[in-house]
C-alpha cells in the first residue's frame, strides 16, 4: 500500500507541474501580445507626429532611419506572431479510448498510476519543449527588436536635424 500512497503522491506533484507549464505557456504568449501592442502604438504615434510636426525641418537622414524602424517592426510583428501561432497541444493522457482501456482501466491501480507518471513527465517534456520554447526564444527577439525599434525612433529626429 505504501507504493500507491508514493505513487499517488508523484503524480500529485507532476499534475501541478503540468498545470503550470500550460500557464507558463500563457503568460508568454501574453507578453508577447503586450509587446505587440506597445510596438504598433509606439511605431504608429511616433513615425505619424514626428512625419507630420518635421516635415519640412528633417533631411533624408530621418526618412532612412524611419524606414529602418518601420521595418524592424515589420520583423517585430512576424516573430510575435511565429511566437503566438497554435502549435501541438499535449495532453498527459491519450486521446484514443482503446489506449485508455488497455493503460487504465484493464491495468491495476499501481500499474494506472505509473503509466500516468510516465505519461506527465514525458508530455510535460513535450510541453516545454515544442511549445514554450518557441514562445521563450520569440519574447527574447521580440524585446530585442521592440528596445531596437524604440531606439531608432529615438534618435531619427535628432539626426534627421542634423
Amino acid at each position: 500500500m505504501k507504493s500507491t500512497a508514493s505513487k499517488r503522491v508523484v503524480l500529485d506533484s507532476l499534475r501541478f507541474a503540468y498545470e503550470k507549464t500550460l500557464e507558463a505557456s500563457d503568460v508568454l504568449d501574453g507578453k508577447l501580445q503586450t509587446i505587440l501592442n506597445y510596438s504598433s502604438v509606439a511605431v504608429s504615434v511616433a513615425s505619424a507626429v514626428m512625419a507630420s510636426t518635421l516635415i519640412s525641418q528633417v533631411g533624408v537622414s530621418f526618412w532612412i532611419i524611419l524606414a529602418i524602424a518601420l521595418g524592424t517592426y515589420v520583423a517585430l510583428f512576424l516573430v510575435v506572431m511565429n511566437g503566438l501561432k497554435p502549435r501541438s497541444f499535449f495532453l498527459p493522457v491519450s486521446a484514443n479510448i482503446e489506449t485508455i482501456e488497455k493503460q487504465y482501466y484493464k491495468s491495476t491501480e499501481d500499474e494506472a498510476l505509473e503509466q500516468a507518471i510516465v505519461d506527465h513527465v514525458h508530455f510535460r517534456k513535450l510541453l516545454e519543449n515544442e511549445n514554450n520554447f518557441y514562445k521563450a526564444r520569440a519574447l527574447k527577439a521580440a524585446t530585442w527588436l521592440m528596445a531596437t525599434m524604440v531606439y531608432l525612433l529615438v534618435t531619427a529626429v535628432p539626426i534627421g536635424l542634423l
